[in-house]
């Protein structure tokens, strides 16, 4: 048994040590409350079940959310150079430019949105091969991801419209890390950045399709972009199968979510339903890896 004097010290070792556990917490808000001065990097900003760890002094972190039904969800927090933590408020959809009336063609519809940042270096990136679920391929999922990421550098349309855009990107090769978005069936948020671009599968709540993370700077220069697919979904890699049902395109999914990576916006699924961009990307088809009038416009504006 201890003395009463060895009693005496453990307990003051022991509230000291509770004290350091409990400073080095980091503070979580919601994005209803106002935020406290003493907010930093490494403080988790939640809204439902979304959230963001605040990032490093003088940058921007997005988390922008897809859902199988066509709901979206974006989440944007800066961290100003002198510490203050704000909410990012994106502009209004670009004044749509349709040569059609009615639900316009993806050709004719020329709407847009930016999400206010933009690659000025290559973008490379790996797959983790090792998340895929066990019904699809590794390797046909990993050409899939493969052909839509080049659906956006390369403006891919069927539309006759030039690649004029100037955006690149770099395949690596595969990874056992995973992409830097925690959470599993009940949240989901934006970890710390770790300066490595990654795209993979893993748990997201039900009706999350997919998921993609973007870090940029204070002048909207893109730092990091990771993407997370669902794997309560069920997919496809490359063709529609025969008899398709409930299952999602790894094609057209990977380049609406490359196409947040790279600086684009939602548009709506009720008026805009044939872009890429719309907020909705339906099952058993694979339009969506053909740009529209819309997402092409966009791409030309950054690049």
């Amino acid at each position: 048994m201890l003395a009463d004097g060895q009693r005496m010290r453990a307990a003051v070792v022991a509230v000291i040590l509770a004290g350091c556990t409990v400073g080095d917490d980091p503070i979580e808000v919601s994005v209803d409350e106002p935020f406290p001065a003493e907010l930093a990097a490494g403080d988790v900003i939640r809204a439902g079940d979304v959230a963001v760890e605040v990032p490093a002094a003088g940058e921007t972190v997005t988390i922008t959310v897809d859902d199988e039904h066509g709901d979206s969800f974006e989440l944007a927090i800066a961290n100003a150079h002198d510490g203050i933590v704000t909410i990012v408020t994106t502009a209004p959809d670009d004044e749509p430019l349709v040569i059609a009336a009615g639900s316009p063609a993806p050709c004719q519809d020329g709407a847009f949105k930016l999400a206010g940042h933009r690659w000025t270096t290559e973008y490379r990136w790996k797959f983790q091969a090792g998340s895929t679920p066990g019904a699809n391929s590794r390797d046909n999922v990993e050409t899939g991801l493969v052909r839509a990421a080049n659906a956006i550098t390369g403006s891919r349309n069927s539309c006759g419209f030039a690649d004029l855009v100037s955006a690149t990107h770099q395949y690596l090769g595969r990874t056992t890390s995973a992409p830097n978005i925690k959470g599993g069936t009940t949240s989901v948020s934006c970890g710390a950045r770790d300066s490595v671009n990654t795209v993979g599968f893993g748990a997201l709540p039900s009706t999350y399709l997919g998921v993609a993370c973007s870090w940029s700077d204070g002048n909207g220069v893109a730092l990091e972009g990771d993407v997370k697919l669902s794997t309560r979904h069920a997919w496809y890699a490359l063709g529609v199968p025969s008899g398709c049902t409930k299952r999602f395109g790894i094609q057209p999914v990977g380049a609406h979510e490359f196409g947040h990576i790279f600086g684009l916006g939602h548009v709506s699924e009720s008026n805009h339903p044939n872009l890429t961009m719309s907020t909705a990307t339906a099952p058993c088809t694979n339009a969506g890896l053909s740009l529209g009038l819309g997402d092409v416009r966009a791409l030309r504006q950054l690049y």
